[in-house]
């Protein structure tokens, strides 16, 4: 990502009606070795690959003076029809502006013997490998190649928002610079699936098979165009994921031809990931196996889905590819607070953390003998005490049904006075109990539980134990998620000060529970205040990590928003800008990284009025037309190309968005006569339903429009999790929020001053 620019001078790429002449007596064959020597305003170099659609050279651009990669397509396909995929493909790539994906540079045709053939130039990567080799050279671990991966998957997902598929994903189409950035290239054989394209069967010929036959999906050797979507790319995604991890192909058709791969593809099961390489986890192999469905229903219904799944491994979370086994049914039916078997399973779970932080607690190396005793004698007494609460609360016939809820009241009503001699015991139910009574939503009796366990731990413990400070840590999350947001503030400051004075002052985790002090600071909106830490903690970290780390961006992302809440524009802005600077030269820097500095730098300049620079910081996205929206609960969606307009996705289910959605309407409600219209968009799954978001509507007496969304705008603006703000203005993208963030006061004077609404 770079500083956003005025592109009115950029005339580096004049789109694919550009005629190129060569000189005279001059084609393609007359350089040196049969190579043109120039098109264009490019010197051809050398060869660097051949086949396919075409040549593929090494030249370097005249103005502006950088190498470029340069392709040529053949003769045999300069007919009208190859013509017309050509400039179609071209204006799919133009829309691509992903650091994962190679940017395309310039397109045109030129003369050769009479004949108009057609070129492209795009960015060329210098020692580039295939994803393959590049792994090889490294030595990668499993983990290195899932992460590595991961990269793969967001490019391919990048372009299926835009509308592409990419249709010939292999290793050869996924290279990796020396920095170790992937770049897929050649979408020559993409082709749009935008509804403003000609339609898809005037696009490509029923009967022409576009692809390299071993990283091609079943349905793609029907060669039908009209029945392919982006679930193909998922299917080669999982032969190059496949191939990462064992270096082979999951099929055996080494010396197959054409027919026959079609018939072992569409056929026959791929070789186990696991007996090719056995000491594979059994979590990557379900993932790559799911990948690799024939049926297209059963596989990633998208790039993201698949990437999703891998970073739910690597963070140790559970994985949706995952068989419905019974213990994942049990783990089902407790989410749902229902049956007797949801109970006695959270029953059992009480049983083994407390035991399991009992023992934890106890054991020590230097008297592990006396400590294990006293932790056996511990377990057994909160194993009896839940022994019994269980079968109090278990109904003696079938078929009647109690809830968690009312496991933990039992909990909750009789566990005072059984253990006096183990506060600890007592402390650890308390705290799991309180853990589940959020989850239920029972507030109170959450807080107090939470509360309770944390008084417990740090009278029998001392404050600055480490099961403490985990019980304080946990109420004081209790509270960022239900509030109140100066009991958030309180226990955020008790946490840094028992930290602080256990670690010192410039150690990590002091820091860490400082930047969460200054978040509360801010949820309380004492900002000035906020804003005052926040300029310490800056100064704090960039001399314990250094101006160029990671650590740096994050702050000068922190900073640069408590900074806009002050009304500091000048300096907001300026501290964004160096963050996305810094982002976009940070080899760290992940695609979240790159979307949180874009967002958190497009406040900035909403809220300077700026709303033409955050058009262009997010390339003048607008939002899928339609929407994709199913269901109408309350109101409907006017032109979004009107005016200023804030889509809200939230769900029903959600904590945070239980939260954020009244601060929501109280947004709507003072900025609506303004000209601001919020759309709210829910996909009512989970633990919702339909006739739960019309309560949820009436519960919280909600105002603005309520739409029931189909995921083609979820999927369209990626969204990793509710709830998120999306704000329009014109029908473009000035702002995005990773979490929930409403159109604050200052952003709201940037739009006023911008003329685009009227002040309040």
């Amino acid at each position: 990502m770079s500083t956003p620019k005025d592109n009115s001078h950029n005339r580096e790429t004049e789109g694919p009606d550009k005629t190129i002449q060569m000189p005279s007596g001059q084609s393609a064959g007359n350089g040196p070795e049969g190579l043109p020597e120039k098109i264009g305003q490019y010197s051809i170099k050398r060869v660097i690959a051949s086949g396919g659609m075409g040549t593929v050279f090494e030249a370097l651009q005249e103005n502006p003076r950088r190498p470029a990669a340069v392709k040529i397509v053949r003769r045999s396909m300069a007919s009208r029809e190859s013509l017309r995929r050509f400039e179609r493909e071209v204006q799919a790539l133009a829309r691509l502006r992903h650091p994962g994906i190679a940017q395309i540079y310039e397109a045109g045709t030129f003369e050769d013997a009479g004949v108009s053939r057609p070129f492209f130039a795009l960015e060329y990567i210098p020692n580039a490998k295939t994803i393959i080799e590049f792994s090889r050279s490294k030595g990668f671990s499993v983990r290195q190649k899932l992460e590595l991966f991961l990269q793969v998957c967001e490019a391919v997902h990048y372009g299926h928002q835009r509308g592409i598929i990419h249709r010939d994903l292999k290793p050869g189409n996924i290279l990796v610079d020396s920095e170790g950035r992937v770049r897929v290239i050649d979408f020559g054989v993409a082709r749009a699936i935008d509804a403003d394209q000609e339609q898809v069967d005037n696009q490509t010929q029923v009967g022409q098979m576009v692809g390299t036959p071993q990283y091609m999906s079943p349905e793609q050797f029907e060669a039908d165009p009209n029945d392919l979507d982006t679930r193909s790319d998922v299917y080669a995604l999982g032969v190059v994921l496949y191939e990462l991890l064992s270096e082979q192909l999951p099929y055996a058709m080494e010396k197959s031809g054409i027919f026959e791969i079609a018939r072992i593809v569409r056929e026959e099961q791929p070789t186990a990931l696991g007996s090719v390489v056995p000491a594979i986890d059994g979590e990557i192999e379900m993932i790559t196996a799911k990948a690799l469905q024939k049926d297209r229903d059963s596989r990633y219904q998208s790039a993201f889905g698949l990437a999703e799944d891998i970073r739910r491994h690597l963070k140790g979370e559970a994985i949706s590819a995952k068989p419905t086994s019974l213990s994942y049914q049990v783990r089902v039916f407790a989410r749902k607070n229902k049956a007797v078997v949801g109970l006695a399973t959270t029953a059992v779970a009480l049983l083994v953390i407390g035991i399991m932080w009992t023992s934890k607690l106890y054991v020590d190396v230097s008297a592990a003998h006396t400590r294990a005793e006293t932790a056996a004698e511990q377990a057994i007494a909160a194993n009896e005490f839940l022994k019994s609460t269980l079968e109090a609360v278990v109904p003696p016939g079938f078929g009647d049904v109690r809830t968690i809820g009312d496991l933990c009241d039992r909990v909750s009503q009789d566990i005072d006075g059984v253990f006096p001699d183990n506060p600890t015991t007592e402390a650890d139910i308390r705290h799991t109990i309180g853990q589940i009574y959020s989850r239920l939503d029972m507030r109170a009796q959450a807080e107090h539980q939470l509360r309770k366990a944390y008084l417990l731990r740090s009278e029998s413990l001392g404050k600055s134990h480490e099961l403490s400070l985990q019980a304080l840590d946990d109420l004081n999350t209790y509270y960022h998620v239900f509030g109140p947001y100066e009991d958030f503030l309180e226990t955020a400051r008790e946490y840094h000060q028992i930290i602080e004075a256990k670690h010192g002052p410039d150690h990590e985790l002091t820091l860490d529970a400082q930047a969460t002090v200054i978040l509360g600071l801010s949820m309380a909106e004492n900002f000035m205040a906020a804003e005052q830490m926040a300029r310490e903690y800056r100064e704090a970290i960039m001399k314990k990590w250094g101006e160029g780390s990671p650590e740096a961006l994050e702050v000068l992302r922190f900073h640069a928003l408590r900074q806009l809440g002050v009304g500091q524009l000048v300096a907001a802005q300026a501290s964004g800008k160096q963050a996305l600077e810094l982002c976009d030269n940070l080899q760290e820097a992940s695609s979240v990284d790159m979307r949180e500095t874009r967002n958190v730098y497009a406040a900035t300049l909403v809220a300077a009025g700026e709303l033409e620079a955050a058009k262009d910081l997010y390339g003048h996205r607008k939002a899928p037309d339609p929407l994709g929206v199913d269901l109408e609960y309350q109101g409907t969606t006017s032109d979004l190309g009107e005016a200023v307009k804030v889509l809200v996705f939230f769900e029903t289910w959600c904590p945070y968005s239980q939260r954020y959605i009244r601060r929501v309407e109280l947004m709507n409600r003072q900025y609506r006569d303004m000209g601001v219209e919020v759309v709210g968009l829910t996909t009512a799954n989970r633990s919702s339903s339909d006739d739960k978001v019309r309560q949820f509507i009436t519960d919280y007496d909600l105002t603005f429009s309520v739409l029931k969304e189909t995921g083609r705008c979820l999927n369209y603006f990626d969204l990793s999790g509710t709830p998120k703000t999306i704000v329009l203005h014109e029908g473009e993208v000035i702002y995005e929020s990773e979490g929930a963030t409403w159109l604050t006061s200052r952003m709201l004077e940037g739009i006023v001053a911008a003329g685009s609404i009227s002040a309040p």
